[in-house]
């Protein structure tokens, strides 16, 4: 299960409490429906819809259920990733439009629920591990305290074990669309930090996070925790829903990863040859663990520190195997989480429960 909070000046709509999910959808920058661009038509069926939050995010690899591979380096067809969180009723929408548009297209969907200036929540789960998800603009440079690099300072000053930015490419926030200009990437362009560590230990910083006027939302989601730098903890949980996918989450230094034979690339590549169903990986734009240094990517010296995050999306009986093959490839460094998501289907959230 997984949470939403918002400040007070967050936009809102008048919705139960528990009606609301998060939406991910991987595809090609450059795919085409009807002579325009796919990421175009979603971002304005975002606007259109005055979602919460619906945006694009650049990914380095990905591998998609037909088995291609995209990478960062195709300048004809990158991946990226749409992210998008409103009621059910308006995601099911939503997926309903996207598949209209390809039916090809491959995402998944899990439930959160909305809370109003408060954290409670968090105090009821306890010392449960949880990955807050923060939404928020992405600032003028890279160490712009009014963009990610602020939300990062408040997230360290308060103790949370980690935490990774990854900067979006455009998205619309409330029904207002925000693009990169020609020459330079505005101020409000949007951008994701993604942090994981206790329940408790978040419910301490989330009334600083939320005094930020640079937060549109934030979403917080118990999660599994099946490794931790060297240690493992406890390997993926099955279930018998066959409509559920396993998703574990890698957060990694570019650097354990990459080594002059991409890491990545192998595990691109293991994951083609098991076919899995979805793997994406996430470059941050800057990032800590623990009390290690700030690890910002781009530039000849930081080449290789930047902070990664690797997602792979299968079946449950697969989510074993998985586990032992991100254990085999970071030995003793890394967090790897898992949690649970459902494929999109046209119209289905309408009647699940």
């Amino acid at each position: 299960m997984a949470f939403i909070l918002t400040s007070e000046s967050s936009p809102s709509k008048t919705v139960a409490r528990g009606d609301e999910v998060e939406l991910t959808v991987g595809f090609g920058a450059a795919r085409k429906v009807a002579r325009r661009w796919l990421r175009e038509s979603l971002l304005e069926e975002c606007e259109r819809r005055r979602l919460r939050v619906g945006e694009i995010v650049p990914a380095v690899e990905a591998l998609d259920g037909s088995g291609r591979v995209r990478t960062e380096v195709d300048e004809f067809d990158p991946p990226v990733v749409l992210v998008a969180v409103d009621t059910r009723a308006a995601i099911a929408e939503l997926i309903d439009s996207v598949l209209a548009l390809d039916g090809d297209l491959d995402g998944s969907v899990a439930p959160v629920r909305v809370l109003f200036r408060t954290d409670e929540v968090l105090h009821e789960l306890g010392t449960s591990p949880v990955q807050l998800t923060i939404h928020c603009r992405r600032g003028h440079t890279r160490h712009d305290p009014h963009g990610f690099a602020g939300v990062l300072d408040v997230l360290r000053c308060h103790g949370v074990a980690g935490a990774t930015a990854i900067a979006g490419r455009e998205g619309a926030v409330a029904g207002e669309l925000h693009r990169r200009h020609l020459l330079s990437a505005p101020d409000d362009l949007p951008a994701v930090v993604i942090s994981v560590d206790r329940a408790d230990v978040m419910a301490r910083v989330v009334p600083a996070l939320l005094a930020l006027d640079q937060i549109e939302l934030m979403t917080v989601k118990v999660v599994e925790l099946c490794k931790a730098r060297g240690r493992r903890w406890l390997p993926p949980a099955a279930v018998g829903d066959s409509r559920t996918l396993s998703r574990l989450t890698l957060y990694v230094g570019e650097d354990v990863i990459h080594q002059w034979r991409p890491g990545q690339a192998s595990l691109i590549k293991r994951g083609r040859q098991a076919g899995a169903r979805r793997v994406t990986l996430l470059r941050g734009r800057l990032g800590y663990a623990l009390g290690d240094p700030l690890r910002p990517a781009g530039g000849w010296f930081a080449y290789g520190r930047s902070p990664m995050i690797a997602i792979v999306i299968d079946t449950p009986d697969r989510a074993l195997r998985w586990f032992e093959l991100i254990d085999d490839l970071t030995g003793h460094q890394g967090l790897l989480t898992h949690d649970f998501v459902t494929a999109i289907s046209p119209s289905r959230l309408r009647h699940d429960p």
